[in-house]
């Protein structure tokens, strides 16, 4: 069973979509389209072309080998987020997806979508076309990495700065006293003009801006299904104002934000929605997509987990209290009460230590700025066992070592 699947993904990680035995060529099945021309699958955000580089994740090492328990980048390695450039499964949905689009507008343009999320880095460097993945590297493959994450910004960074989007209840929801010689206060507004300049240079397809006034348009209210935005200052971002980073930082709300995992993990299909504009040329001053104006869950699904979270009670403002293990008496956050507010309370729950060798915040306990803030685990803790326990069969040394898939993956 376990070679099975690994023959698989090895098969669409070499050849992508593979052609129907039909005598055809692969040429007749489609009209090719670059991708940038695409109308179908343009969604607000940065886009590839625009010369943002993601830093490969061996440039993070300071954040390893000093405390395996607590340190980022051993538990980012463990975890799917890491591997989501590999996983076996994922390949295999991804040829799937290709046929079907192939099918239903004539291009497989749709699998674009699907590069966004699993292959971040490379898809904002331009190895994203052709949509196959075959271009992708190495260092691709390590799937949604530091870099990624860590030089996103908020789109509505406008709305959260103003405490109107997450409300402004900076001691208890955003665990900010102000108290320290880095008040999260000031580093917010410095990290807002930032976000200015970076906002300034995001277009529409038609070429216009997508901002006016620092806002996004206000029928669109959620980065969702890829739809991500990365500076290209190349400054890490990151939930504390004071990291005490040897490298220049910026401090962001947004990485403690609920509305940070909808980037990826609340999917729709642009391809449909966008469907009536499938032969818009880009730069035509006019057309306004669907995708640049509504939010994502308002059109066709493919997966709903932050929707799902918001319409929950731990979605709700100032969440909910957990219940059995997850009881405020047993797990802690940095919430009022130990309230389950955000999807990194458990996803990325507080812990203690620091999350640099080199220096840091041993946190709590040694936080004046946010002292009800542990050091969050990057294991970004999931349901899906089978695909790691698959990819440590790669992995000499493992009990579950298997030479075979070693050889394929």
């Amino acid at each position: 069973m376990r070679r099975g699947w690994i023959a698989i993904g090895a098969l669409m990680m070499l050849g992508g979509c593979e052609q129907p035995r039909t005598g055809r060529s692969r040429a007749s099945l489609w009209t090719p389209l670059a991708v940038a021309q695409d109308p179908l699958v343009r969604m607000p955000g940065s886009q590839p072309g625009q010369g943002i580089k993601v830093d490969a994740p061996n440039g993070c090492d300071c954040h390893a080998a000093y405390n395996t328990a607590v340190e980022p980048m051993h538990l980012w390695k463990g975890s799917m987020m890491a591997q989501a450039g590999r996983d076996p499964i994922f390949f295999a949905a991804f040829a799937v997806a290709a046929q079907d689009s192939i099918h239903a507008v004539g291009r497989p343009n749709a699998t674009d979508i699907c590069l966004r999320c699993h292959f971040p880095r490379g898809w904002i460097e331009g190895r994203n076309d052709p949509t196959n993945a075959s271009l992708m590297t190495g260092a691709d493959h390590d799937g949604v990495q530091c870099g990624s994450c860590h030089i996103q910004y908020d789109p509505h960074f406008e709305a959260t700065h103003l405490g109107t989007r997450e409300g402004s209840d900076w001691a208890g929801y955003w665990d900010e006293t102000g108290q320290s010689a880095t008040p999260s206060a000031a580093a917010a507004a410095t990290a807002r003009q930032e976000n200015i300049q970076q906002a300034a240079g995001v277009k529409r397809y038609n070429g216009g801006a997508f901002f006016v006034g620092n806002l996004p348009p206000a029928t669109w209210t959620e980065a969702a299904g890829g739809q991500t935005f990365l500076s290209a200052s190349g400054l890490r971002r990151a939930s504390f104002a004071d990291a005490g980073a040897k490298h220049q930082f910026l401090y962001s709300r947004y990485h403690k934000s609920k509305y940070f995992c909808a980037s990826c993990h609340d999917v729709s299909n642009p391809v449909l929605a966008n469907l009536a504009h499938k032969n818009t040329p880009p730069g035509d001053g006019v057309t306004v997509l669907p995708t640049e104006k509504d939010p994502a869950y308002s059109y066709f699904h493919a997966e709903r987990t932050f929707s799902e979270f918001m319409l929950s009670a731990y979605g709700q403002q100032g969440g909910a209290a957990g219940i059995g293990p997850f009881a405020p008496t047993v797990f802690k956050t940095s919430s009022p009460g130990n309230a389950i507010a955000r999807c990194q309370d458990c996803h990325m729950r507080d812990s203690t230590g620091v999350a640099c060798k080199q220096q840091g915040v041993d946190r709590p306990a040694g936080s004046v700025e946010h002292p009800k803030s542990g050091q969050p685990l990057h294991d970004l803790s999931g349901g899906n066992i089978l695909v790691t326990s698959i990819l440590a069969s790669a992995a000499p040394g493992s009990p579950s070592y298997d030479a075979t898939n070693a050889t394929l993956l």
